[in-house]
């Protein structure tokens, strides 16, 4: 008999009263009800169908398209947290290794991911491939473990719509394109599932076992994945906790087994834990986020009842509000079917919460949501990861439902319409994935700052470039991101780069007559700074058009002859040290060079702008690097009144220290808003930050102060 056609048996004796072998009407083939908790499924022992075959690999292409398909252009670029992520693996490559990684700019890290990523890395290079190349691996993994988990659950028929949401949903897709260490997340938490299911479904006790204690090990390891897996053992325990309340004669015989699966979940994850509870301070992420939760905790619970509508609303009507995450405010379905059949397979599981497998699904859903619900900012899509698989497959549940329900009204046309139908949904999710995602989300401005995609075009343009002379990269972040961004895409290794956050510092190469400064459409350049620099520079390329119609970056030829030469005679040269700035008696006058510390030279200052009460004005100062020294360190200048208090000043530095050559010339903007009228005494120095020590003026070996005097300035009205 064909599984399409229908048996007279399946239309008169309720479908779920009936075992499997004794129906062949789809619905059965697909879901069998009340099935013995503590029987062997057989069904998945049987024949796997061709049709079913061809559905699931058709499944996992679409799944692979949307994951492989521009994998290095979309987005372009490198997000923060991946660049945090490749250094991470690159120290584990020089054998750096650990249980937790807080430092390298992250903001905790769980190691998991970063071992595989190193192996990816020692494969392909520090490129995009090396930090991308898992993501979307284990997206696919993912999809197939809990599609292999859901089959044996619930069946065919909500394994696959499952899957196909899987495959297609931005939710479930968007991070498998990115190399984050969230990916791995779902993996283990399906596979643990599964292993945890046939440990309750095993024939023997000897076989219970080795489910059970597979399933633990895998359910430790997911806990060196993401912070969200967390939940991970709440939900195991919650679940365990049910059966012995309402099942307790299924789990006869499954006791040891069952004690085994927890036994073995803490022993895995306990150094981990461990090493947290002695290190406390590293979860610099978790502090940051726990806003909710801390509230809950001191008796308000607004915060998190905020955030429980806010997961409510998450699948039709508002999901994530950033950009960098999704594409903003997008909800999990954009059509309304798939959110229905949600809500609808939401009321099923809790009218039958009665049966282990839908108590599984809620008490999943539940687990997955939890970590969003108690932090900040909910929907968050990363947060909510854990609850892609159950909230899919009770979209399933429900459409199993409607299959049952249009099979007893339309007989023997009610599986082609419904096949037809979820075919449809699947079609329509898919064609505004890849709308809203592959096409529209990356030309976004916030997406295009986010992930950088400004400097890797430049980079671009550089690895294509025949010029080998100096380059000097204005970015926003010089101190850490931006030049680990550099080592892991710009593909040359024979240029000499400097970094320099032009809002308030450049930097001249030394040992050149010539270097390109590329300067980004993100990147902000004081006004100073740029006609200072740019009056004799040549432009010599720029980037696509962007969508705020402006090019992506621009490059310019500096003529460093000019410039140096500038640098080293500037107008202004009259300093002093002394203990009273109001007092030249009390001065020693100093000719330039004046030594800070064997770390730089002061050259000379010239002012900018208008010296005028309230008005904006700055200084601009002029620097050689002695050599190299360890971050952080900044310079201040202080305009200090009579009595030698502090009017007004600016500290900062935009270029990172530890990537100096002796010979480059520095040159930093000090931006001021003026006080009241009157006399003034600058006075400049540098310091190691946030109040650490000043660097000491030296002068044939002597120490003579940590600060220098400029000439007074007057005021006026």
């Amino acid at each position: 008999m064909s599984l399409l056609s229908p048996s007279p048996l399946c239309d008169i004796i309720p479908t779920d009263s009936i075992p499997l072998e004794n129906c062949h009407c789809l619905v059965e083939e697909m879901q069998p009800q009340n099935m013995p908790l503590d029987e062997p499924t057989e069904r998945t022992r049987e024949h796997t169908p061709a049709w079913e075959w061809a559905a699931i690999v058709a499944i996992l292409l679409l799944a692979a398209f949307f994951r492989l398909w521009a994998l290095g252009d979309v987005p372009r670029g490198l997000e923060h947290d991946e660049v945090i992520s490749w250094r991470i693996a690159d120290e584990v490559l020089h054998g750096h290794v650990g249980l937790y990684f807080a430092e390298r700019g992250s903001f905790g890290h769980e190691p998991l991911f970063s071992y595989f990523m190193a192996a990816a890395l020692a494969l392909f290079g520090p490129n995009w491939l090396g930090v991308r190349f898992w993501a979307p691996m284990f997206g696919l993994l993912g999809i197939s473990a809990a599609y292999a988990f859901t089959r044996r659950l619930l069946g065919r028929l909500v394994a696959l719509v499952m899957a196909g949401g899987m495959a297609v949903l931005v939710w479930s897709l968007f991070f498998n394109r990115l190399g984050l260490r969230l990916n791995m997340l779902l993996v283990l938490w399906c596979a643990a599932a599964y292993c945890f299911w046939r440990g309750l479904d095993a024939p023997t006790p000897r076989t219970s076992r080795t489910w059970f204690a597979g399933g633990g090990a895998l359910a430790g390891l997911s806990l060196y994945t993401y912070m969200a897996s967390r939940a991970l053992p709440l939900f195991f325990g919650a679940f365990a906790v049910y059966l012995v309340i309402f099942h307790r004669d299924r789990l006869r015989g499954r006791w040891p087994p069952l004690a085994l699966f927890f036994v073995i979940l803490v022993v895995v994850a306990a150094p981990l834990f461990l090493y947290l509870a002695a290190h406390p301070e590293l979860e610099v992420r978790t502090a940051q986020v726990d806003e909710p939760l801390r509230q809950l905790r001191m008796g308000n619970p607004r915060l998190i009842l905020q955030n429980a509508l806010a997961l409510l609303g998450m699948w039709q009507i508002r999901g994530e509000q950033y950009w960098q995450v999704n594409v903003a405010n997008r909800p999990v379905f954009v059509e309304p079917l798939g959110a229905l059949l949600f809500y609808l397979g939401v009321a099923l599981a809790l009218w039958r919460w009665r049966e282990p497998r839908h108590a599984f699904l809620l008490l999943w859903l539940g687990a997955g949501l939890l970590p969003s619900l108690v932090t900040a900012d909910a929907p968050s899509w990363p947060r909510t990861l854990g609850a892609v698989p159950a909230a899919l497959a009770l979209v399933g549940v429900a459409a199993q439902q409607v299959w049952r329900w249009a099979k007893r009204h339309w007989p023997g046309r009610a599986g082609p319409y419904l096949a037809a139908a979820l075919v449809a949904v699947l079609a329509v999710e898919a064609g505004w994935t890849y709308q809203d995602y592959l096409v529209r989300w990356p030309r976004q401005s916030n997406v295009r700052f986010t992930f950088q995609s400004s400097m890797a075009e430049a980079f671009r343009y550089l690895d294509a470039s025949e010029d080998t002379s100096p380059v000097i990269v204005a970015g926003l972040s010089v101190h850490d991101v931006d030049p680990w961004t550099q080592a892991c895409t710009l593909r040359r290794r024979d240029l000499a780069v400097r970094w320099a956050d032009v809002r308030q510092t450049l930097i001249l190469p030394a040992g050149t007559n010539v270097a390109r400064l590329i300067v980004l459409d993100i990147t902000p350049f004081a006004p100073a700074l740029q006609e200072w620099a740019l009056a004799g520079a040549t432009t010599l390329a720029q980037g696509p058009i962007t969508a705020d119609n402006r090019p992506s970056f621009v490059a310019y030829r500096l003529d460093l002859v000019t410039l140096r030469r500038e640098a080293e005679s500037p107008p202004l040269t009259s300093v002093a040290v002394g203990p009273d700035p109001a007092n030249p008696a009390s001065q020693q006058v100093l000719q330039p060079a004046v030594d800070f510390g064997s770390v730089v030279e002061f050259l000379g200052y010239r002012w900018v702008g208008e010296l005028t009460s309230g008005g904006q004005a700055g200084l601009l100062t002029f620097w050689r690097a002695l050599q190299p020294t360890t971050p952080p360190l900044r310079t201040f200048m202080h305009l200090l009144d009579a009595g030698q208090n502090v009017t007004a000043g600016y500290d900062g530095l935009g270029s990172p220290p530890d990537r100096w050559q002796a010979g480059d010339i520095l040159v930093q903007w000090h931006p001021l808003t003026l006080p009241p009228a009157g006399t003034y005494y600058p006075e400049l120095g540098w310091y190691v930050p946030p109040d650490g020590p000043r660097l000491q003026i030296q002068e044939s070996g002597a120490i003579l102060a940590d600060h220098l005097l400029l000439a007074p300035v007057e005021v006026t009205e």
